[in-house]
């Protein structure tokens, strides 16, 4: 089974991109905290709609960009 969060990280434009996040069929939802990217610190939450995962809520504390 292949389940991940998609990030894909863009160091030079300071973009941290989700490229299609999956998680088990058994999990809804999961908060992701603590990410230290470019200099910011991020907190990300995916949940399950449906059959598709989404980024619910991302919490950035510095110059960075979370692109879905």
């Amino acid at each position: 089974m292949k389940w991940g969060f998609g990030l894909t990280p863009e160091g030079f434009d300071r973009r941290l991109r989700i490229v299609r996040p999956s998680l088990p069929h058994w999990v809804n939802r999961v908060e992701v905290s603590g990410i230290s990217f470019a200099g910011a610190g991020i907190d990300l939450r995916f949940e399950r709609a449906g059959e598709e995962v989404r980024l619910s809520e991302a919490r950035i504390d510095g110059d960075v960009e979370v692109c879905v």
